[in-house]
């Protein structure tokens, strides 16, 4: 993880109008990145447990675009302050929001390689992603993975025994959780693994 201090995180979400802990994700606003899902399955966490987090994309929206995941948000119960959508967003800035995020979720329907997914963990996050295409291999846990077609499910159980989204974002103790405590080893790993595709 970075060190940062409490005041350049304080800094950091500030820029990005986040103001509690947060949910991350990145990807541009199209079908097989499944933000849509994403926001879905956000609105079906226990409304005490989602109050004390915000969903932030990293997903430099158009207009439209943001005008439509807004609308699916407030569809489904989402306070405006609940979804965050970032524009651009410096390399920098961005790794320092991986490393500040409670959970970084990576829901993709086909991804070539999975790059941010093992940038955020290579930053410290704790990652969770989607069991298809080449995720698997950048995650390299089962117990981190979920159906990318039924992500709500994926909060409460991404595979027989893993620990769902609920208890990530419960824990009182960050990295207290053999998950959370991947990280950079976890990227590291996957840099190290020849078969990975790459595209």
């Amino acid at each position: 993880r970075l060190d940062l201090s409490e005041e350049a995180a304080g800094d950091l979400c500030r820029r990005y109008s986040i103001e509690r802990p947060f949910i991350m994700s990145t990807g541009i606003v199209e079908p097989r990145k499944n933000l849509e899902r994403l926001i879905v399955a956000y609105s079906k966490l226990p409304a005490d447990l989602r109050h004390r987090h915000q969903l932030f994309l990293a997903c430099q929206a158009t207009e439209a675009q943001a005008i439509k995941l807004n609308g699916i948000a407030r569809a489904n119960g989402l306070a405006d302050d609940e979804l965050i959508l970032g524009s651009f967003i410096p390399d920098d800035d961005l790794v320092a929001l991986y490393n500040q995020c409670r959970l970084f979720v990576f829901p993709s329907l086909h991804e070539g390689f999975g790059l941010p997914a093992l940038e955020a963990m290579a930053a410290g996050a704790v990652v969770i992603g989607s069991n298809t295409t080449s995720i698997p291999e950048v995650i390299s846990r089962d117990d981190a993975l979920f159906d990318p077609l039924n992500v709500a499910r994926g909060w409460n159980s991404f595979s027989p025994g893993a620990r769902g989204a609920q208890s990530l974002l419960s824990l009182e103790t960050e990295r207290a959780d053999p998950l959370v405590q991947r990280g950079p080893l976890g990227a590291e790993q996957s840099r190290g693994a020849g078969d990975v595709p790459v595209g």
